[in-house]
């Protein structure tokens, strides 16, 4: 189940044509990408290193997967790819290896729920909106 856009849509939009166990949804609102990702198993966020501002920011895939209890798959060196490793969080591969990712965070299908109680802490201790809000207002009193 597969839903976005950008430079690969036409490409994954043809293998779903051509393969019955790939769905594609294209664009799809914020509350029904949620809706998807709550039903699947895993949640990818491989986004490519070469792009600087994918080395940078902080994917909102990252932040809803912990908040699902879902198992990252994520691209070594993109945005918090360290958190992945660092909290045991899913797999972390090559850009380019999604495949061989695939299949090591299938391999480690027996610790999924032990991975989903660690993201939905990590979650509510470092990135929810409560935390993050008290974040920011610190930031703008520091530089007021």
């Amino acid at each position: 189940h597969i839903a976005g856009f950008g430079y690969l849509a036409d490409q994954v939009n043809k293998y779903a044509e051509k393969y019955q166990n790939i769905i594609w949804y294209g664009r799809v609102s914020y509350e029904e990408a949620i809706k998807l990702e709550s039903s699947c198993d895993i949640m990818p966020a491989l986004y490519d290193p070469k792009n600087r501002n994918n080395r940078f920011a902080a994917p909102n895939k990252f932040y809803e997967a912990l908040l699902l209890g879902k198992p990252l798959l994520m691209a070594k060196g993109s945005g918090m790819s360290e958190y992945v490793n660092e909290y045991g969080l899913g797999a972390v591969t090559s850009f380019e290896d999604f495949a061989g990712g695939l299949n090591q965070l299938a391999g480690m299908r027996d610790i999924w729920p032990s991975i989903a109680e660690k993201g939905k802490k990590l979650y509510d201790e470092k990135f929810s909106w409560a935390v993050m809000e008290k974040r920011l207002i610190g930031l703008y009193e520091d530089i007021m």
